[in-house]
């Protein structure tokens, strides 16, 4: 079997609903939950139970500036959970959209993950802004240095008022779609995929 349920970390459910809502999903054969919020990390005891799933892949979607040394360490006892780092593109994209030194702490919990071997990934908001910068070869190849080996593109949806301008067009969104093609051929060690245009070509989830 297998399966793909959105969820969010951020919610009024305890942790024994959390656990009762895994536990009918690894046994109905759902191989991934997705974990996004919100910040997931904020729910350790969630984090928890959904590492005593082993047969279930978490993909975790996080900001990245919460992967302290014990959080790490959960991550390396429990390698179901693959933490998802947003990105918006290098230091200054991603710093303008997310924060002045956010970049730096992703950087860092990249290294600590990388040390550990410890399976990552970077979901990155493709923009009309940053969709050249994002999806060059030499963008690619850093982030497989450091560890990266998941690269998920999620086309931006309008989140604030008076950013309408930054939505892929239409022509755009299949120039992705065939962007993707060509890098998955490039960086065979990495999964490749773009939302929610993949999900079409798939025929789902």
């Amino acid at each position: 079997g297998g399966g793909c349920g959105p969820t969010s970390g951020k919610t009024d459910m305890d942790a024994g609903q959390w656990g009762h809502v895994f536990d009918q999903a690894s046994r109905l054969g759902v191989a991934f939950i997705l974990l996004a919020g919100g910040e997931p990390f904020l729910r350790r005891d969630i984090l928890e139970l959904a590492g005593a799933y082993p047969n279930v892949i978490f993909p975790i979607f996080t900001n990245g500036t919460m992967l302290d040394q014990e959080t790490i360490e959960l991550l390396d006892n429990h390698r179901n959970l693959i933490p998802i780092l947003s990105i918006e593109g290098n230091a200054e994209e991603t710093d303008a959209r997310r924060g002045a030194g956010t970049h730096e702490q992703i950087e860092a919990a990249m290294a600590a993950l990388k040390k550990r071997k410890i399976l990552f990934g970077a979901a990155i908001t493709v923009t009309r802004e940053n969709m050249a910068l994002v999806t060059r070869n030499d963008f690619l190849e850093a982030l497989e240095d450091k560890g990266c080996g998941v690269n998920l593109y999620v086309e931006y949806v309008p989140a604030e008022e008076g950013t309408d301008y930054l939505v892929l067009t239409p022509s755009e969104i299949k120039q992705l779609q065939a962007i993707c093609l060509k890098l998955r051929k490039s960086f065979r060690r990495m999964v490749i995929l773009s939302f929610p245009g993949d999900e079409e070509e798939m025929g789902g989830c």
